[in-house]
């Protein structure tokens, strides 16, 4: 999992051929007002390869929040307004707990007994990956209204056959 805010994100643009169409979008909407953001409707930016949505809704308490990891699509969020906390551990070091739902690019692991956490304000973002497990949305200093872009990039061949961030970071620097 990447952490880090829009203006650093150019470093990362190499990494899939889809994330400069992803920046792009992400500096055009992070420019504009959040409230004024159309909420829960789908853009493809992408014909079946990236798609961007707006929300808008309440972090939650963790124990509410279910441990999460995708397949095929990697999640870039960056929040827009409010605050949360994103809970990451190796996706290999859980349990499945439910996958009747891979179908949709989503399965849901136990909880771990170690994870790692990023504090998220307006302005900062993550970039999950298939080998990231998380728990988004979960509630920093109480409960906060936030406005989050969610956008989903699908793996493609070029970084399909490169298992996590880890690898992936250092096959770019080659």
């Amino acid at each position: 999992m990447i952490v880090d805010v829009l203006r650093n994100s150019e470093k990362y643009l190499s990494m899939h051929p889809y994330f400069p169409v992803a920046y792009e979008y992400l500096k055009k909407v992070s420019a504009m007002d959040p409230e004024s953001l159309p909420v829960n409707e789908e853009v493809e930016l992408v014909k079946d390869h990236v798609f961007a949505t707006v929300w808008k809704d309440n972090s939650k308490p963790k124990e509410k929040v279910r441990w999460e990891a995708h397949e095929t699509f990697i999640d870039w969020q960056i929040l827009l307004k409010g605050q949360e906390i994103i809970y990451w551990t190796p996706k290999d070091t859980l349990q499945v707990k439910d996958d009747s739902r891979a179908g949709e690019d989503i399965i849901f692991f136990h909880e771990p007994a170690d994870c790692s956490a990023a504090y998220l304000s307006a302005g900062y973002y993550v970039i999950v990956f298939p080998d990231d497990a998380h728990q988004p949305d979960c509630d920093w200093d109480g409960e906060h209204e936030r406005i989050k872009v969610m956008i989903k990039i699908r793996m493609c061949s070029r970084v399909q056959g490169i298992v996590n961030s880890n690898e992936l970071l250092h096959f770019y620097k080659r």
